[in-house]
C-alpha cells in the first residue's frame, strides 16, 4: 500500500462517515443569529442612533421640499 492509496482510503472513509449530516442550519444557529440581531438593534436603540437618523432624514426632506 502506498501513501497516496492510504490517504485516499482515509479521505473516502471520512467522506462517507459525514455525508448527509450537514443538511442546513440547526435551531441553535438560528437562535444565535436572532440573538446577534437583537444585540445590534439594542445597541442602536441605546445609542439613540435611530432618532439622529430620523432627524437628519427629516431635515434633508425639509430642505428638498422647502418646508
Amino acid at each position: 500500500m502506498t501513501l497516496a492509496t492510504f490517504v485516499q482510503g482515509k479521505a473516502e472513509s471520512v467522506r462517507r462517515r459525514y455525508a448527509g449530516e450537514d443538511r442546513g442550519a440547526s435551531i441553535i444557529e438560528y437562535v444565535a443569529l436572532l440573538f446577534v440581531v437583537a444585540l445590534i438593534v439594542a445597541a442602536i436603540h441605546a445609542a439613540k442612533i435611530d432618532e439622529r437618523v430620523k432627524n437628519k432624514a427629516g431635515d434633508a426632506l425639509n430642505k428638498i421640499f422647502g418646508k
